[in-house]
């Protein structure tokens, strides 16, 4: 009985490494990998050193524009803050502006009255 249960074992994972040598080979077809010269058919080892530089470029792109979206974001979001901010600041309601120093920053000391003229 184990001399049989074995051949059965045997017979199954031959079919196993049969079939997934097919959809290699169609794999292989999908992505146009070719045989290295001097070699009959394409080897693993061709197939997942090309794979390999793909997924690492690919990484390394997503990562580069994931970082510029983020920045775009950011710059977006902090423009929106800003320009919601800035009516207050220099609104004709408000009485005075605020002016900037010569450093170009904000300065606490109204600058210039504003008039409301009738």
């Amino acid at each position: 009985m184990n001399v049989m249960s074995a051949k059965t074992e045997l017979e199954s994972q031959e079919s196993q490494l049969s079939d997934t040598h097919k959809m290699f080979l169609e794999l292989c077809v999908f992505f146009s990998v070719k045989a290295k010269s001097g070699e009959k058919e394409v080897s693993p080892n061709t197939t997942f050193s090309v794979w390999h530089e793909f997924s690492t470029d690919f990484k390394d792109t997503w990562k580069k524009e994931n970082k510029i979206i983020l920045q775009e974001r950011y710059v977006n979001k902090h423009a929106a803050a800003l320009s919601s901010i800035t009516p207050l600041l220099f609104s004709p309601g408000s009485g005075a502006a605020l002016g900037r120093n010569r450093s170009g920053m904000l300065d606490d000391s109204p600058v210039l009255e504003i008039l409301e003229q009738p």
